[in-house]
């Protein structure tokens, strides 16, 4: 008995900060998997959030290109009637 008594008062604390130790691992392994689990949540919603900001890029991309094309078409309209009013104009320009 003398002896477990003696193991215990020499060995007893260490066991102690070992005990310690390892379920203070176990507990921070814990919240570490908690702190991994809210960044990937975040990450994801990121990434739906990016996603919806690519289609309404891609979106006001076609609108822009869209309406880039019906400016081209009505300035195309409009240089060709410029054009038509300048041939049928019939005042000889050096004459006198």
């Amino acid at each position: 008995m003398a002896d477990a008594s003696k193991f215990l008062n020499i060995w007893g604390p260490a066991l102690l900060v070992c005990l310690t130790i390892i379920v203070g691992l176990f507990f921070q392994n814990a919240r570490i998997n908690d702190l991994n689990a809210r960044m990937n949540d975040r990450m994801n919603d990121l990434n739906a959030r990016m996603n919806d900001l690519n289609v309404r890029m891609n979106d006001l991309k076609d609108s822009l290109n869209k309406r880039i094309d019906d400016l081209k078409t009505h300035l195309d309209a409009e240089f060709r009637s410029v054009h038509q009013r300048i041939d049928r104009l019939e005042i000889p320009v050096g004459r006198k």
